[in-house]
């Protein structure tokens, strides 16, 4: 029960330290050297330390605070643990790409496309260099007809399957939307789909037909365009609000993904396609939040008119603290209003839901208990 308390506790500090510590990165990430010299002492304060480590920040805030020249204005202590955070992200990320060099070329020779999502493709695209974001897991999509021999090939590369299927991967496909794998303490998912839910009419056609090569440390490999990384990443968003897993991170893959957007997207074709697959609310609602919240509307003009445009459609409260979905998970709250924002009826996504809940638990078991039951009930 240590580990639950400690996650609990580690809740109750996001409590307190979201708010200036999502406007500490937000200035970090507009590059305003003025406001980051004013927030230096933050850094100083242990718990809020612990608070950006926990949002998988530190390495990011390291490499920005040393670019900007203000590294050595930050006290001994939290400057060598932002460097030990650092380095351990650098050690991660050049296993992971030792993994997807052995996966791309086990593929190529199979005939096997496949894309990556987020990681350093994501970093190294929207980040400026693939050691400045801190990734965890290694995440491919394959095509839903390829999975079957995209699996046998994962686990030839010495992965080890961590889904356990009992009722089956037909299936199992119909309610999940990746495969879990490991290696030596490295996940893998592979993903067959965007997300899986019964309204959803996602067209695999454009995604793969708009994908674009990508030259990352000596690897070629293919990752989704701008339209479709900003799909997957709100679809992301979305999940991890409903479970309780949301940390500033992915706040801050949606500002610098937008950012790179610039004033040449297509808006109106983005929305038209997620009208046309079922995804348009999650999308429009979610992009709202994480501009609110992130206190960002003013440097995204074109996102912001967009939302203007459609503000009807949105299921934000207008008042109140936005943060305080993402930092404070309540169960019954947060799933109304991710199931608020699907297709069709609520009875109907709340039936889909409850029909999946054996397939997903027993496919994600590799989970503990423990961990989900801290994260889902903190304190």
């Amino acid at each position: 029960m240590k580990a639950a308390g400690d996650e609990a506790t580690s809740r109750r500090r996001a409590a307190r330290f979201a708010a200036p510590l999502a406007g500490f990165v937000r200035d970090l990430a507009r590059g305003d050297s003025e406001a980051l010299a004013g927030a230096l002492p933050l850094l100083a304060d242990g718990e809020r330390l612990t608070e950006i480590e926990h949002h998988h920040l530190a390495g990011y805030v390291y490499l920005r605070l040393r670019e900007a020249g203000l590294l050595e204005r930050v006290a001994p202590e939290p400057r060598r643990r932002l460097r030990e955070y650092y380095t351990r992200q650098w050690l991660r990320t050049e296993r992971l790409l030792f993994e997807l060099r052995g996966l791309q070329a086990a593929c190529a020779a199979a005939g096997l496309p496949l894309l990556l999502l987020k990681g350093p493709g994501f970093a190294q695209r929207y980040y400026g260099r693939w050691d400045c974001r801190a990734s965890s897991d290694i995440d491919l999509l394959v095509r839903p007809r390829d999975l079957e021999r995209a699996c046998e090939i994962v686990q030839r590369c010495g992965f080890d399957l961590r889904s356990w299927m009992p009722y089956g991967q037909l299936l199992a496909r119909r309610f999940v939307h990746h495969i879990e794998f490991a290696k030596g303490g490295l996940p893998l998912d592979l993903h067959h789909v965007a997300r899986s839910h019964p309204a959803f009419r996602l067209d695999e056609e454009p995604l793969w037909a708009s994908a674009l090569p990508l030259a990352l440390c000596g690897l070629e490999i293919r990752v989704p365009d701008d339209a479709h990384a900003l799909l997957f990443l709100l679809l992301s968003i979305h999940q991890d609000l409903g479970i309780g897993t949301l940390t500033l991170r992915q706040l801050l893959d949606l500002f610098l993904l937008l950012r790179a957007l610039g004033s040449g997207f297509d808006w109106a074709g983005f929305a038209a396609a997620r009208r046309r697959d079922g995804t348009w609310r999650i999308c429009l609602n979610v992009l709202s939040l994480c501009l609110r919240a992130f206190g960002a509307e003013t440097d995204h003009p074109e996102a912001s008119r967009l939302l203007a445009e459609n503000a009807r459609e949105l299921l934000i409260p207008s008042g109140g603290d936005l943060l305080a979905l993402f930092r404070e998970y309540r169960f019954f709250r947060n799933k109304y209003w991710c199931f608020r924002l699907y297709p069709g009826s609520l009875a109907v996504t709340l039936g889909w839901w409850l029909a999946g809940l054996p397939v997903r638990y027993t496919a994600y078991r590799s989970t503990s208990l423990t961990r989900v039951l801290a994260k889902r009930y903190p304190g």
